[in-house]
């Protein structure tokens, strides 16, 4: 199979999800979450390098995703059995849809954001952990909240 029909297929697949109307389909797609956590990095990426003029590690942990879905209340809305690192995988896949849809632009996510994190939140990496936590649950329930307000999820 040549990288033009693999292309093809991958966006049959997101589009079936996306026109889904499901919570869980979204939230359980791996191929949402792929995009999903190069849109994480790159929110994470403006806001550490472009705002606040930093270097270092710009990678999202996926332990810092799951505990945003857990401070989120969302990861009530995957199975008790889920696996950490698909919890991660579920808010990534929340962020590409809100961006698919143009729910939340990327601007927008990187503004609510930089509204919910500050300079001194990058001391140490536990206090950088524990505020992209904390800020990114605050994002996913704003993604959530509008995603329901704009009718695309007909059923959890």
């Amino acid at each position: 199979m040549n990288n033009n029909s693999q292309l093809k297929d991958l966006l049959k697949k997101i589009q079936g999800i996306l026109s889904s109307g499901s919570l869980r389909a979204i939230l359980e797609s791996k191929d949402l979450a792929l995009i999903g956590d190069s849109l994480v990095n790159f929110l994470f990426s403006t806001l550490k390098i472009g705002l606040f003029g930093m270097s270092g590690n710009v990678h999202v942990r996926d332990n810092v995703l799951k505990n945003a879905m857990d401070l989120s209340k969302l990861r009530e809305k995957l199975g008790k059995n889920t696996k950490p690192g698909r919890v991660a995988d579920a808010a990534e896949s929340l962020i590409a849809f809100a961006y698919i849809h143009n729910i939340m632009t990327i601007y927008g996510m990187v503004e609510y954001l930089s509204q919910r994190i500050n300079e001194d939140d990058f001391i140490t990496t536990k206090m950088e952990n524990e505020a992209l936590s904390t800020a990114f649950s605050e994002l996913l329930i704003r993604i959530y909240y509008l995603i329901n307000q704009s009718e695309l999820i007909t059923k959890e």
